[in-house]
C-alpha cells in the first residue's frame, strides 16, 4: 500500500513537471508565431488550456482551395514537446473527413518519427502542404476539384457555425468578407501582403516534415543571437530536463 502510494505520487509530480515544460514551450512558440504569422495560417490557444489550439487555414491561390478558409483544432498532449499534437479540420475542406484526426508524419499517428524540434509552425504549415496535395492517408476523401472549388466558396459560412471560430477569428472573418466585397485578394497572415503560392507552400510543407524552417525566425524560443541557436537550445534544455525528471521517477520508484 504505502509502495503504491509513493509511485502514485511520484508519477503525478512528474506529469505536473513535464506539463510545466510543455506549457512554457507552447507560450513561448504562441508568442513567437504572433511576432513573426505566417501566410495562410492563423492560430489561437485556448485561454484556458493552452494545450488546445484553434486555427484557420487559407487556401493557397492557383488551387482547388483558394480562397477557403478551414478552421480546426491542433491539440497537443501534456507531455509536449517529447510527444506529437493531433490534427483535425472542424469544417469540410474536399481533402478531410470533419472532425477526424488526420494521419501525418508528424502527428500523434506517427510518434517514433516525431521531434522534439518541431513546434506549431511547422505542424501547419505541413498541414497546409497536406491539403492541397492527394496523397492518401488515414482521414483523407476524395473530391473532384469542382467540388472543392464549391466547399472554398461557402467555407466561410460553415465556419461561422462554430462559436469558437467566432470567439477567437470573427475579426479575421469580417475581413475576409470586406476584402471579398472588394474583390480584393486574401491575405494570409496577421501582416502578410497576400497569399503563397502553392509551390512555395509545397516547399515550407516538405521542410516542416522534415523539422526544418525555410524563415529566419524560430518555432520554438526567438532569441538576441540568432533564432536558429534558441530553437536548438531550448530543445536541448527541455529534452535535458525531460532526462532527469525520468531519471528521479526511475530512483524513486525502484
Amino acid at each position: 500500500g504505502g509502495s503504491t502510494a509513493r509511485r502514485r505520487g511520484v508519477q503525478s509530480t512528474f506529469s505536473l513537471l513535464m506539463g510545466a515544460v510543455g506549457t512554457n514551450r507552447l507560450m513561448k512558440e504562441y508568442n513567437a508565431l504572433r511576432k513573426d504569422p505566417v501566410p495562410n495560417i492563423f492560430a489561437e490557444c485556448d485561454p484556458k488550456n493552452i494545450f488546445f489550439w484553434h486555427f484557420v487555414l487559407i487556401g493557397p491561390e492557383d488551387t482547388p482551395y483558394q480562397g477557403g478558409v478551414y478552421y480546426g483544432h491542433l491539440i497537443f498532449p501534456k507531455e509536449y514537446p517529447f510527444k506529437p499534437p493531433s490534427v483535425k479540420f472542424m469544417v469540410p475542406q474536399g481533402r478531410f473527413h470533419v472532425g477526424k484526426e488526420i494521419c501525418m508524419s508528424n502527428t500523434n499517428f506517427h510518434a517514433e518519427s516525431h521531434s522534439p524540434f518541431w513546434g506549431p509552425r511547422l505542424f501547419l504549415l505541413g498541414l497546409l502542404s497536406f491539403l492541397t496535395s492527394e496523397e492518401n492517408t488515414y482521414g483523407a476523401i476524395e473530391s473532384s476539384d469542382e467540388e472543392r472549388r464549391r466547399i472554398a466558396h461557402h467555407s466561410l459560412e460553415e465556419c461561422r457555425k462554430h462559436k469558437k471560430f467566432l470567439q477567437f477569428f470573427e475579426e479575421l472573418a469580417n475581413q475576409i468578407e470586406s476584402e471579398r466585397a472588394s474583390s480584393s485578394t486574401i491575405c494570409g497572415g496577421v501582416s502578410s501582403e497576400g497569399n503563397v503560392s502553392p509551390q512555395e507552400v509545397d516547399k515550407q510543407g516538405q521542410l516542416a516534415a522534415s523539422g526544418q524552417d525555410s524563415g529566419t525566425t524560430s518555432t520554438v524560443v526567438p532569441g538576441e543571437e540568432g533564432e536558429g541557436k534558441a530553437s536548438l537550445g531550448t530543445a536541448l534544455c527541455n529534452f535535458t530536463a525531460f532526462v532527469a525528471f525520468f531519471s528521479v521517477f526511475l530512483y524513486l520508484v525502484w
